[in-house]
């Protein structure tokens, strides 16, 4: 069987019998070890080296590779009130979602309906209404303003929008 080989100093050697492959690691103290396996010519990719430092190096790569996987996902936070929540409390969560778009995260907002508040659903449109006003009334203040990412949804008995920050004027819910 022929595979294609490469040496420590990553010169490539070309394609070679697997024998002559294991000779030449085994001359210099080093093991041949797969790194892949080439589908249009039938010839799999070997290279001399330490395969404990290759398989270091591997899960080293795998770890960095999450890391940045990690760091991509989008976060995301919830707000949740009744379309019966006073002004005051409204004011408090507009003061966390600031906090929680000010920490570089999505904010879903969301009123949840019980009971007979489901016939009134737009209940829950008119107080999404006002907190958008109350929010957008707090980021006057800072040179940051809301952008709606998702626009007003019924997800069950649940209406939401989910906001982030950026440059533009905050829009009404619809």
């Amino acid at each position: 069987m022929k595979v294609r080989c490469i040496d420590q100093d990553n010169q490539n050697i070309g394609i070679v019998l697997t024998s002559k492959a294991l000779s030449l690691a085994e001359q210099v103290g080093l093991d041949l070890v797969q790194i892949s396996f080439s589908k249009s010519d039938n010839v799999p990719t070997c290279k001399i080296t330490d395969y404990g430092k290759f398989k270091y190096d591997l899960s080293k790569r795998n770890k960095q590779q999450a890391k940045k996987q990690r760091e991509s996902i989008i976060k995301q936070k919830e707000i949740k009130f009744r379309p019966n929540t006073d002004r005051n409390d409204l004011f408090i969560k507009s003061k966390l979602v600031h906090k929680f778009l000010n920490d570089n995260f999505r904010v879903k907002i969301m009123v949840t309906l019980k009971g007979r508040e489901m016939q009134h659903k737009w209940l829950a449109e008119e107080k999404m209404n006002y907190f958008l006003d109350i929010l957008d009334e707090h980021f006057i203040e800072s040179d940051r303003k809301v952008k709606i990412i998702q626009t007003t949804q019924f997800e069950g008995k649940s209406f939401f929008i989910v906001v982030d920050s950026e440059h533009d004027k905050i829009e009404k819910a619809s």
